[in-house]
């Protein structure tokens, strides 16, 4: 059938940094625009993954966005499912 909710991935600035500067291509020492913008692209990347692997039904999914998560809401009638993980 249709797949409707909420796909939030976070990480912590550490990992945030380093996948922002192993995808530009040059140290980033702070989450600004630039690391924002890398971050959202691996957004892309993870979002176009998980149209291909849904099965079957209509699947719509919006432009990743890169939002802190101290101001991240989930709406109440879906379930949340976390998938905490960690990196060198």
């Amino acid at each position: 059938g249709d797949t409707e909710g909420v796909v939030a991935v976070s990480f912590s600035r550490p990992v945030a940094l380093a996948l922002g500067s192993s995808l530009a291509g040059s140290a980033m020492t702070a989450v600004d625009d630039d690391c924002r913008d890398a971050l959202a692209e691996i957004g892309n990347m993870v979002v176009g993954q998980a149209k291909i692997q849904l099965p079957g039904g209509s699947t719509r999914m919006s432009v990743p966005r890169v939002v802190d998560t101290a101001v991240l809401v989930f709406p109440p009638s879906f379930p949340v499912l976390r998938l905490p993980f960690d990196t060198a």
